[in-house]
């Protein structure tokens, strides 16, 4: 079966268009299932046929994944894996029915995802030594992570090019390429040119410096690539170095009692429940193309015999109608990663508009 798993990886990395990290993913779960074939069967896992791969084998497949101690979203990514591998045998006539439709997933676990509160997350962001150049880069991933919630993958791929430090803005490529801009605050923008102005005086390695292609003639007239995080050697940060940074800070910024020891990157996420907005998201709020449209925020008539009509019919609640047209009517403004209405003048205080 190893060369319908390579033609299978082969069909979702040019027809799919996945990523390097699900092609991974994907590799890993079906090699797993294989030798686990392999083991049942008695043969070596070069050796499995298309045909042992049936039902008993992937329920039994899951209850090893059980007895191992794996979790029930780990196990059903792999039955997921399973699946659609088994779609794709099928669609090439390899076999002649699913034998993972009569397999059903496990239950996801209901849990809450763990967060910081605003006092935590003001002493996170305080704990980095900003009098070494460690200290100062490790402050810009956190006020950067707090600002805009970004995911860990694209932060580690911005570069210094992406980020605009004028308008507060990021270029972020995101999911299957999509660019899109991500604003951020004035705390986050004076942590980043902190640190671009040590990254500028560090040598840049040679192996992120350009684009991997695979031709050498693509090579040669690829994009000249500065990372914006550096690691000590003048290399991009990996996911990894990030997630450890991070998971450091938050187990030294004396983390409460109640909050999971697997707090990831995420904790710091300006969407998080619970968050209320204080003077250092002050600086994010930026009006969208939408306030300044009067036409978007005008009440709809309904035609009546060819022609408009100006005021609501009898029948309906006028109050009700306006209460609704004028809640439609307010700007919104772009906050820290979230929609929110525009703040009351004065609310946030002399030390909050001078942080602005």
């Amino acid at each position: 079966m190893k060369d319908q798993v390579k033609a299978f990886l082969a069909f979702l990395q040019y027809n799919r268009n996945v990523s390097p990290h699900t092609l991974r993913a994907y590799d890993t779960d079906v090699t797993q299932f294989l030798e686990h074939l392999a083991e049942r069967d008695g043969v070596k896992p070069s050796e499995v046929r298309v045909e042992s791969f049936d039902t008993d084998g992937v329920r039994t497949f899951m209850a090893a994944l059980h007895a191992r101690g794996n979790r029930r979203a780990s196990t059903s990514r792999r039955l997921a894996a399973l699946r659609t591998f088994a779609r794709y045998l099928v669609r090439e006539e390899l076999l002649p029915d699913d034998p993972t439709a009569l397999v059903g997933a496990p239950r996801k676990e209901q849990t809450l995802p763990a967060h910081l509160g605003v006092e935590e997350t003001e002493r996170l962001l305080a704990t980095p030594d900003t009098a070494s150049v460690a200290g100062r880069r490790d402050h810009a991933i956190l006020e950067l992570f707090y600002a805009s919630g970004l995911r860990l993958s694209e932060l580690v791929d911005l570069d210094l090019d992406d980020v605009n430090m004028s308008s507060r803005v990021a270029r972020v490529r995101g999911k299957g390429g999509k660019e899109r801009l991500v604003p951020f605050n004035h705390a986050a923008a004076t942590a980043l040119r902190a640190m671009t102005a040590d990254s500028l005086k560090m040598p840049s390695s040679t192996s992120n410096s350009k684009l991997r292609t695979s031709n050498s003639r693509m090579r040669s007239h690829a994009r000249s690539r500065r990372p914006l995080f550096l690691n000590l050697r003048g290399g991009r940060l990996t996911t990894r170095s990030v997630d450890r940074i991070v998971r450091k800070y938050v187990r030294a910024g004396d983390r409460p009692r109640h909050q999971p020891a697997r707090a990831a990157p995420h904790v710091c996420d300006p969407s998080a429940p619970g968050r209320r907005r204080s003077a250092r998201d002050s600086g994010t709020a930026r009006p969208l193309a939408a306030e300044h449209d009067a036409a978007l925020h005008a009440p709809r008539r309904r035609p009546i015999d060819g022609g408009l009509q100006g005021r609501p019919s009898a029948g309906k609640k006028i109050g009700r109608e306006s209460a609704s047209i004028r809640r439609r009517s307010l700007p919104v403004l772009w906050v820290g990663g979230a929609l929110s209405s525009p703040p009351v003048p004065g609310a946030l205080g002399a030390s909050a508009e001078s942080r602005c």
